[in-house]
């Protein structure tokens, strides 16, 4: 990739692969709805979305489909954003 500025495009489950092979155990904090604190790591949250990305794959999603998303800014959410780009 001459002239470009990375090795690799900038998606959000390369990030996410990144954080999680140099940073695996640095906790990613959020809040539930009901308002408890949610606490996992980027190791944890990319085991979780390779295993989310699988279930759409046997559902029959392919590369270049459209996945919507309805979830509120929090774990959950934020994971079937990763999850989707790994599609």
């Amino acid at each position: 990739m001459l002239g470009v500025m990375s090795e690799r495009p900038l998606l959000i489950s390369s990030i996410l692969v990144h954080a999680a092979t140099y940073h695996h155990d640095t906790e990613i904090v959020s809040r539930t709805v009901e308002g408890a604190i949610h606490r996992y790591t980027y190791a944890e949250a990319e085991r979780r979305s390779k295993r989310l990305a699988r279930a759409l794959l046997r559902l029959g999603i392919k590369p270049g489909d459209r996945v919507g998303t309805l979830a509120w800014k929090i774990a959950s959410g934020i994971s079937s954003c990763i999850t989707a780009s790994r599609v």
